[in-house]
């Protein structure tokens, strides 16, 4: 059976990846930090803000599963509001959350997979990553820089093997989502062209896809599900 991690599992995204790989015959691995799913293969938990739980999430999927086929680096933590009232903890969070997290599992997964000669990275992003957004100037510069280390990535592990995609997300009906009002989301959808939100079913399905051999010709891209921004 083949293998999958998923960072950032109990999430809106991260619970349709894991359905729709699970669906497909994959063996799902996950990783959360304070909601417990159930419905998965096998779940770890981890902050990944912190160092140590960072470390020991690493040694564990290095050590107990060397023949991940399939790395998602899903997890994200987001703050919106003006950059100047950002403190300097949020965003060392943000950083560690949405970047160096996914730098250093791919590290651990990733010298497997050159050892295995095969592999297929996902990297998670957003929109905001490729233009910006306004009150969202770390969680923006984070993806950004996420999609930068997934054509890096690309270019240095091709010959081995390994392909590595970024999805960049818009406006996806999710948890993290929640805090906007509903006028809020009819506001911004006047700039999408298909005039809605997209689903974390319709942003699982592009991942598969990324991530089968459906696309086994395309790797340092950076894939849009947005409606059309």
């Amino acid at each position: 059976m083949k293998k999958v991690f998923i960072s950032g599992i109990s999430g809106g995204i991260g619970t349709a990846l894991a359905k729709k790989f699970i669906s497909q015959g994959y063996y799902v691995i996950g990783q959360y930090n304070t909601r417990k799913p159930s419905v998965f293969s096998e779940v770890v938990q981890a902050d990944l803000s912190l160092p140590e739980d960072r470390k020991k999430l690493c040694e564990y999927l290095s050590e107990k599963h060397p023949d991940i086929e399939v790395l998602i680096n899903n997890a994200g933590a987001d703050w919106y509001g003006l950059f100047i009232d950002m403190s300097d903890e949020e965003i060392e969070k943000l950083t560690y959350v949405n970047l160096i997290s996914a730098m250093e599992i791919t590290k651990a997964v990733g010298k497997n997979m050159l050892f295995n000669k095969k592999g297929v990275i996902l990297n998670v992003t957003s929109i905001w990553g490729e233009t910006g957004g306004s009150c969202e100037a770390v969680y923006s510069a984070t993806k950004g820089a996420l999609i930068a280390f997934t054509k890096a990535i690309a270019k240095e592990w091709a010959l081995c093997g390994i392909r590595s995609n970024a999805l960049s997300l818009g406006f996806i009906d999710t948890p993290m989502n929640d805090r906007f009002s509903e006028e809020d989301k009819k506001e911004f959808c006047k700039n999408v062209a298909l005039n809605r939100i997209g689903t974390p079913q319709e942003a699982a399905e592009t991942a598969w896809f990324l991530c089968s051999g459906l696309s086994s010709y395309i790797t340092g891209q950076v894939v849009s599900v947005n409606g059309g921004i």
